[in-house]
């Protein structure tokens, strides 16, 4: 071929390429702006940009998992991206995910089935890369998801008694069925398969019935008995006495006990009541059950407590919002070398509550809006959905929190899950860090992507705290609030106190955390303002306290 020739054929060859290359990048920046409905757009169009990679190396299931877009890589895995690829530099979806600290993603990547040994070119896996990014937690869950599991025991079918077999069946539990007949799979059909066809049945019909879900396979697994399957139970639900006899009827005993939270051993010991069927036994403490165990002549007992651990991860479906656990009990609040309104230094305890891993974002608050055909505020302009909103008046975030199934926290419960139970003065620690946290010695002067400071979370992994936007809490202000507080789940005055007796401050509402225009020696997490509910301004946003469905 001709040099002339050669060039136009080159030319032709790269103007019939563009297309594809501009699809390519487009469709990575959505995938890294967390647009769905883009990226879902665009795959329709064209199914090979599913595993296309930019110039990075990096396809749209790594970047969603880098930015910890549960949504986003929930629809590309369902869509059959490639699990295992890597970046250029030799990073998995999983490393990415891990080193940012998205621990649901890192969950639903190794519940498919992702490779976790990949190592990438520095010789790390990704439990290696967490650690290194000091996401122990994370390394942690991946150790806990991958760790080798044994071998089922198999307990012949002659050793369980006719009495224990059907009690084995009432109870209508997978995993109990396969402590009494080996089965590997946890299911009805290979329960049938393998032993007793009238088992399945009434395991089906206790199914329907809705005994609370993985109650008893949580137990067992987390007291580590041989063959039991590795699936995580989130507990949020939890039944009463009259719920579990619904199901087993009546108990054939009753024990009295004692018992004492993990989570504060100081506490006093609450009265424990055992409900006794046979092997199988539920703890209530109040009216509700927070324990199961198994008596088994065959078996070592077990027990666990299955309430949620702390900093423990849910997500609301309702807006696709994270939301951390922080248990019962008591913290220290307040300051008594900070201003007026943070004297003086008190002991209080709060009822267990799950709040917002991040503030509330302009993307989950623009779907709210679709939702109820309301307005969108103005947001600066240029920035991703991943950003706080902002310019909302407390009425809009109150009447958000309700329809995403939650309210705003109390001050109360903002400060104790901003810091804890050991008197530190910021979510990281004691000391001021200005590298933590979105403030103006950071020196970004504007507001940034939710979770852009992982090294500055609470001991309960909420992060942004301190920085980025003001965040709206439930209370109304009040100077000297904290002169007759209750000792246990403060809520703050009933109405907003008289203006003369409040330091002249009209009607306002709490705000906490500061923000990007705060001096961050001044945004510890004992630091309270007040702010007019009306307003709306561009450094306030907010976060949810999260009520799950059986709490509403």
């Amino acid at each position: 071929m001709r040099p002339v020739s050669l060039l136009l054929f080159s030319a032709l060859l790269l103007v019939a390429c563009l297309p594809l290359l501009a699809r390519a990048v487009t469709i990575h920046d959505a995938a890294a702006e967390n647009d769905l409905a883009g990226v879902q757009q665009l795959l329709k169009a064209d199914p090979k940009l599913l595993n296309t990679p930019d110039a990075d190396g990096r396809t749209l299931l790594i970047i969603a998992s880098a930015w910890g877009y549960l949504p986003m890589v929930t629809f590309l895995l369902d869509s059959k991206a490639e699990l295992n690829r890597v970046d250029n530099d030799g990073f998995s979806a999983l490393h990415w995910a891990a080193g940012t600290g998205h621990r649901a993603v890192v969950q639903l990547l190794l519940e498919r089935g992702v490779n976790h040994a990949l190592k990438d070119k520095a010789g790390r896996n990704a439990q290696q890369f967490a650690l290194e990014r000091k996401q122990a937690e994370v390394a942690k869950l991946i150790a806990e998801l991958t760790a080798p599991k044994p071998a089922p025991t198999v307990i012949p079918r002659g050793l369980v008694k006719p009495n224990q077999r059907t009690a084995l069946g009432r109870l209508g539990n997978a995993q109990y069925l396969t402590l009494g007949w080996g089965a590997a799979e946890l299911t009805p059909e290979t329960i049938s398969a393998g032993s007793d066809a009238a088992l399945a049945d009434d395991l089906r019909q206790l199914q329907a019935r809705g005994l609370t879900e993985g109650l008893i396979e949580l137990a067992l697994r987390k007291a580590g008995m041989r063959g039991i399957q590795a699936v995580q139970v989130g507990i949020t639900a939890r039944p009463t006495p009259a719920d579990i006899a619904g199901v087993l009827g009546e108990p054939a005993d009753r024990e009295n006990d004692e018992y004492r939270d993990p989570a504060q051993p100081d506490a006093p010991a609450k009265p424990l009541t055992w409900l006794k069927y046979g092997w199988l036994q539920f703890g209530a403490v109040e009216g509700k059950v927070l324990l199961a165990r198994v008596d088994c002549p065959l078996l070592e007992t077990a027990r666990l407590d299955l309430l949620p651990k702390a900093g423990q991860v849910i997500v609301n479906k309702k807006d696709n919002a994270e939301a951390v656990y922080v248990p019962e009990g008591e913290f220290t609040m307040g300051n008594d070398r900070g201003d007026a309104d943070e004297r003086p230094t008190h002991k209080v305890t709060l009822d267990a509550f799950w709040i917002y891993k991040r503030e509330v974002t302009v993307g989950q608050y623009r779907r709210y809006c679709q939702a109820m055909n309301i307005q969108m505020p103005v947001q600066r302009p240029g920035i991703n959905d991943n950003y706080p909103v902002v310019n909302v008046g407390w009425d809009e975030a109150a009447a958000y929190a309700a329809w995403a199934g939650g309210r705003l926290p109390t001050e109360a419960e903002w400060e104790k899950a901003a810091r804890g139970t050991d008197g530190r003065a910021f979510p990281w620690g004691a000391t001021l860090d200005v590298k933590k946290c979105n403030s103006k010695d950071f020196g970004r002067k504007e507001t940034m992507q939710t979770g852009s400071f992982p090294d500055g979370a609470s001991p309960y992994g909420a992060l942004d705290m301190e920085g980025n936007v003001y965040e709206w809490c439930q209370d109304w202000y009040d100077v000297s609030a904290y002169y007759n507080s209750p000792a246990r789940n403060p809520k703050g005055p009933a109405a907003a106190p008289d203006r003369a007796k409040n330091y002249n401050i009209g009607p306002s509402r709490v705000i906490r955390g500061g923000s990007y225009e705060s001096d961050a020696v001044k945004s510890y997490a004992a630091n309270r303002k007040p702010a007019s509910p009306s307003e709306r301004v561009a450094d306030r946003g907010f976060r949810l306290v999260y009520l799950p469905p059986e709490e509403l």
